[in-house]
């Protein structure tokens, strides 16, 4: 089966997007392990590395309730079954690979 250069393109960028992720996870994991609850210093007075948890949504926002993020979640959804489902509208790929990453990023 031959691939176009359209299917390479799109395979290359799932495989990266792919190799971020796990980057991410394993720095992640290494952090959780070596510095938990700590701090250490890498450039004397200049560069520290700390230990911090964000328990809200991005820029800690929501981490008092999650009343407010469960609300815009769920506008959210119901603005991509409108496009999806009821205007039946053709979606770019790039387009679907952000919904997608929208969904997961919402469900962790």
């Amino acid at each position: 089966m031959v691939m176009s250069m359209k299917n390479k393109k799109y395979l290359w960028m799932t495989a990266g997007i792919f190799d971020l992720i796990i980057i991410d996870q394993i720095i992640k994991f290494l952090i959780i392990r070596h510095l938990y609850r700590a701090s250490i210093s890498v450039i004397e007075g200049v560069l520290d590395l700390t230990y911090v948890e964000n328990t809200g949504a991005a820029f800690g926002l929501g981490a008092d309730g999650t009343i407010p993020i469960i609300v815009l979640n769920i506008i959210i959804i119901a603005i991509l079954i409108r496009f999806v489902i009821i205007k039946k509208e053709k979606l770019s790929k790039p387009t679907i690979v952000r919904i997608n990453f929208s969904f997961r990023w919402r469900l962790k």
